[in-house]
């Protein structure tokens, strides 16, 4: 396998890894781009990069596994990030922009699908081994994670539109004509067979859908999966930050809202002040 060190990077984890996330890299998926992809993403003027890289006929790996890759907030500490050569606009129909000289070049004046050659050459040969094979090392189940199960700490396989939506961003890669729920399924054929439909720490059986946020009696506020299992959600300006990511996890269908549709904030009682962790509980 192809290699190409990036400086862009922090040296080990802060968390085990539990999520594979799929990217496409905005450029042709064309048989040695790649390696090109990890040489752009290499340079120290560039705040990104990735573990891997795909195209149709190699793997070029960039960013060492045991450390962190720069690609997806909020699942960069637990993630492996996967760039795809090719666009999130794949499937589209849609006419190429015509700034966008390398894709025209490729493409000519449209979009093409996921089902085209060099895309399905590149899926079936790379992307599927490589995933299958992370998943192996690191025992994660292939399975598809949604932004609630992102939230509530599932390990699996998504992409970047759905770390967008439940953390925050506007990446929207590998766009809505990707085929992630078939590559998952060809990951969970290449393990060899059926796979668990979920990981600790939150079985399906005690989340909760939506999700309920509440507000303890000193103001922080509390992301509940189920009655007994809650996180911190972390403090910051509320019109800037905390406001708008519950606006649009409500949005998104992962809380609890009101008629309105504004985003519901139950009340949690904290009954002993100085452990507040240990002794929250629901009474909304």
């Amino acid at each position: 396998m192809i290699r190409v060190t990036s400086p862009n990077m922090y040296v080990g984890r802060r968390r085990p890894v539990r999520v594979v996330v799929l990217h496409t890299a905005q450029a042709p998926c064309l048989p040695g781009r790649a390696e090109g992809v990890m040489r752009y993403l290499a340079n120290d003027y560039v705040d990104a990069s990735a573990h891997y890289c795909t195209d149709p006929d190699n793997t070029v790996a960039g960013v060492d596994e045991a450390d962190t890759a720069w690609a997806t907030p909020s699942v960069n500490a637990d993630g492996i990030q996967i760039e795809q050569t090719g666009y999130a606009e794949f499937g589209s129909g849609e006419a190429i922009p015509t700034d966008n000289t390398a894709a025209r070049q490729a493409y000519g004046g449209y979009w093409p699908s996921w089902d085209s050659a060099m895309p399905q050459r590149m899926l079936r040969t790379q992307v599927v081994p490589l995933v299958a094979d992370i998943c192996r090392r690191h025992g994660l189940p292939a399975v598809l994670l949604e932004p609630a199960d992102l939230l509530a700490g599932r390990s699996g396989i998504t992409d970047h539109h759905r770390c967008s939506v439940a953390y925050g961003g506007d990446h929207w890669d590998c766009g809505g004509a990707y085929p992630l729920v078939g590559v998952i399924d060809d990951v969970r054929r290449a393990l060899g067979g059926a796979q668990p439909t979920s990981t600790e720490p939150f079985p399906p059986s005690t989340i909760e859908a939506p999700m309920h946020v509440g507000q303890d009696i000193r103001g922080n506020l509390w992301l509940f999966t189920s009655p007994t299992d809650y996180r911190l959600i972390p403090a910051g300006d509320w019109e800037k930050d905390v406001n708008p990511k519950l606006i649009r996890w409500a949005r998104a269908g992962l809380i609890r809202t009101n008629d309105d549709g504004s985003p519901f904030i139950g009340k949690v009682l904290d009954d002993v002040w100085n452990d507040s962790i240990l002794n929250l509980r629901r009474i909304d």
